[in-house]
């Protein structure tokens, strides 16, 4: 069993095309805290796809 992926909020994470109807070109979102993430709205966070995360420093 993979860990639980929980990256620390302020993380950018962009996603990979993946086969949905609705969203055949991937997704990029900003982690916030709780458990939720922000893009062109908030919601829980999403793990579907293939992930590369980018996160901030300093």
């Amino acid at each position: 069993m993979a860990p639980k992926f929980d990256p620390k909020w302020g993380a950018v994470l962009v996603f990979a095309p993946y086969n949905s109807p609705r969203n055949p070109h991937g997704h990029i979102y900003v982690t916030l805290p709780g458990g939720r993430e922000a893009s062109d709205h908030i919601q829980n966070r999403s793990t579907r796809g293939t992930q590369r995360v980018f996160v901030p420093i300093g």
